[in-house]
Parts: C-alpha cells; structure tokens; sequence
C-alpha cells in the first residue's frame, strides 16, 4: 500500500504560460505530497523569491518550463547556479515539445527529470514522487526519441521512464471525461454545461468513478483528507507494476 503521508515537498512552478501555470497548481493542489510555494511567469521572478526567502522556506522542487529559459545553454547555466545556490533543490523540466539539446543540457546538469507536458498532466505529484526515487525520469515520449541517438549523456541513456496511469476499464469514456473536468476544478453545474447532460446525471457519474477508483486502488490516505481529493490521486496513480 502507498502512503500519502510519506512526503511533504515544497515546489516552485516557473512557467510563462499563464494556462499551463495554473494547471499545474491545480494539480499540485490536489496532492498533500505537494505543496506550491510560488507560482511565476519570469525567470526573474523566480531568483528574487530565492534569493529572499529563508532557508527553511527554500523548495525542495522547481519546475521549470525548459522551452521558456533562452536555450540549451542558458538552461545549462540556470541548472548550474541552482546546484551551486540550493544544493538540495531538484529540478523538474518541463516542455511542450521534445528537444534533444535541452534534454541533454538537463541530463548533464544534474536536473531530476525532464517531462512532456501532454504526457504527465494531471500526474504531475505522481511525477515527482516518482522522480525522488531516480537518478533521472523522463516521459515515455522522450525516451523513444532519444533511442536511437547515439553520444546522449549516460543519465539521459539510462534514464527511468514514467510509468503509465492505471486502467480503469470499468470506466466508460463518458464518465472519465466527465471525472476529468471535475477534476480539473471545474464545478458540477459547469460540467454538465460543458457536456451537455443533467446535473443529476453528471453526479451520477461522479459516484460511480468513486466506487470504481476506490475499489481498484489501494492507497493510505489521512483521515481528513475529502472524498475529492482521493478520487484524484487514485485517478491520477502510476502503474508502477513490473
């Protein structure tokens, strides 16, 4: 059984798009795991929160958008300044696309992983827990595109590669999509706006992925913790199965 209690990560969220930022903090926030200690669109921004918190206060995770630093090598200078100014920092790369010179900066640089966006989305708390536990994690789209290069840096060769989520074959289409929206932190009445159907119905759904989520994954979750907040991380949970 995975405990939830387990980990308490401190992470700041270095994202110019003002969409993918806050879907990320929604993401996080679901996750008792995590929690955002900042939330930026400037690169400035970012050193003038480290620079001014205390050290108690420091991150123990940034997430940095990979596409928005200025190139491979102003990347491989951030990496280097954080290593030398927050040592026990890690650091996660984001990006909309696949480049081979920033996953390779990222992979010298000592980043702990470097993730497609589409494909961790709301697993993002997941990605982080898993990547604690690597030397460094990449998405499964990374990974196939670094295959058949040769001379990447032994981390990027040997990289971990984020495990799938878990099926729910239980779980129809119209469901999952009605699950999703809910929560991505859209309200019911929105939800059954957005698709179309009766409040009743989409609540109705909503039930039915409760029972579905509760009785496929077993995790150890606070007793406080609401209903919502569980649907989430059984949801969201990677398929870590050999």
């Amino acid at each position: 059984m995975t405990s939830i209690t387990r980990y308490n990560f401190k992470v700041l969220i270095y994202d110019p798009d003002t969409y993918a930022r806050h879907a990320i903090y929604t993401f996080l926030a679901w996750d008792r795991r995590t929690r955002v200690t900042l939330r930026t669109d400037s690169l400035s921004g970012m050193w003038q929160h480290l620079h001014s918190v205390p050290i108690a206060e420091q991150p123990d995770y940034i997430l940095i958008d990979a596409n928005h630093v200025g190139g491979p090598a102003d990347l491989r200078r951030i990496l280097e300044q954080l290593r030398l100014e927050l040592p026990r920092c890690r650091v996660v790369c984001l990006a909309q696309q696949f480049d081979l010179d920033l996953v390779t900066a990222a992979a010298d640089k000592g980043a702990k992983a470097f993730l497609l966006k589409h494909e961790v989305n709301l697993r993002i708390g997941w990605a982080i827990v898993y990547s604690e536990k690597r030397d460094f994690t990449v998405t499964s789209g990374v990974s196939d595109a670094v295959r058949a290069v040769r001379g990447v840096p032994p981390r990027l060769q040997h990289a971990a590669i984020l495990p799938p989520s878990l099926k729910f074959p239980q779980l129809t289409a119209r469901v999952k999509e009605a699950l999703e929206l809910w929560l991505g932190g859209m309200p019911a009445y929105l939800v059954a706006d957005e698709l179309g159907i009766g409040l009743s119905t989409v609540r109705g759904y909503i039930k039915k992925a409760y029972r579905i989520l509760e009785s496929a994954v077993d995790l150890d979750f606070p007793d406080e913790i609401t209903q919502q907040e569980r649907a989430f991380l059984r949801y969201t949970a990677l398929d870590e199965r050999d």
